[in-house]
């Protein structure tokens, strides 16, 4: 599927004006089993009940519309029980504070490990409070999206 988006967006217009990160994953309820590939987005994260927040960095591969010989890598993880999936674009972690410094992927991880235990909306709502603090009164210069998948509270 990845391999064909490809070929539509090279097709579409000039590579140099147009490329694409995205996630793809097919999740099987019955077997808890999520296999994925990742196309240049940032990496998800996977949160489990008393552990530490793991950064899925597997399946990583470039963004689509990059390069005419795509290959997507391609991965899979077991779900237990209780665990959330969270998906954010780089509006997220590439937020400025009022300097230079960007909110990053060490301050995301801390507001995930803080908040995990709210539930899936409390938890988005978590972290766009972190990062509307971490940047004051500077207005966003990119997208900011964050899916979370898990239990209902």
């Amino acid at each position: 599927m990845l391999n064909r988006a490809n070929g539509v967006l090279l097709r579409s217009g000039d590579p140099q004006d147009l490329f694409v990160t995205l996630f793809c994953g097919i999740y099987k309820p019955d077997r808890r089993h999520l296999a994925f590939a990742n196309a240049g987005h940032p990496p998800p994260v996977l949160l489990r009940s008393g552990r530490k927040a793991v950064f899925l960095s597997e399946g990583a591969s470039l963004p689509l519309a990059v390069v005419a010989e795509f290959a997507a890598a391609e991965s899979e993880v077991s779900l237990e029980s209780g665990d959330m999936l969270v998906l954010y674009t780089d509006g997220i972690t590439d937020a400025r504070g009022g300097g230079t410094e960007l909110f990053g992927l060490d301050r995301l991880r801390e507001c995930l490990e803080r908040c995990r235990d709210l539930g899936p909306e409390r938890l988005v709502r978590g972290i766009r409070d972190a990062v509307r603090s971490f940047t004051g009164p500077v207005e966003a210069s990119d997208d900011s999206t964050i899916v979370v998948l898990g239990p209902a509270q």
